[in-house]
């Protein structure tokens, strides 16, 4: 079930309107076409908690253990160290053949150490991505409260209240 739910997220376009709630989460009864079933917004959530019309990617958000990196100092963000190359080692063998064998170490613990490392960066970024994702979520919400406040009808509401409120002082004078 949850397969068929990921593929109907991915399948909503992000610029049809039909597709969204207002507060742009995918549309239920979309879902059930989509999907085949009867489906509830925990459902969705359990496929994805941060999938929306603005952020439409379904992440992968099982916890992964890894080991802390190192904390990082006075560095917003830190690039790998590229490691270097092992020099290319030369053996010569004897007489039969003429030309000197050159077999070049592949550095397998070098690479292995660098996606290591690389990989704990990412997670790190991950993170970092997954925290100003919220917090950027929690300023549009707040954003779009606000504007839900002073909506046209609130404010052709104030304007009638105030032209209503000139004629009374008029017809009292």
């Amino acid at each position: 079930m949850n397969d068929k739910i990921e593929k109907a997220l991915l399948a909503l376009d992000p610029e049809n309107n039909d597709h969204w709630t207002s507060d742009n989460q995918p549309r239920l009864d979309v879902m059930k076409a989509s999907v085949g079933s009867d489906i509830t917004r925990a459902d969705i959530q359990a496929v994805s908690k941060t999938f929306n019309r603005k952020n439409p990617v379904i992440t992968d958000e099982t916890p992964t253990e890894t080991p802390a990196p190192a904390p990082v100092v006075n560095s917003p963000v830190t690039a790998p160290v590229a490691p270097k190359e092992p020099a290319p080692v030369t053996q010569t063998v004897p007489e039969e053949s003429p030309e000197p064998i050159v077999a070049k170490l592949d550095g397998e613990a070098t690479i292995a150490k660098e996606l290591k490392t690389a990989t704990e960066l990412m997670h790190v970024a991950q993170a970092r991505f997954k925290k100003a994702q919220a917090a950027m979520d929690e300023i549009i919400a707040a954003k779009e409260k606000a504007s839900k406040e002073e909506t046209f009808s609130n404010t052709v509401k104030l304007y009638q209240a105030a032209q209503h409120k000139q004629r009374a002082e008029r017809a009292l004078r």
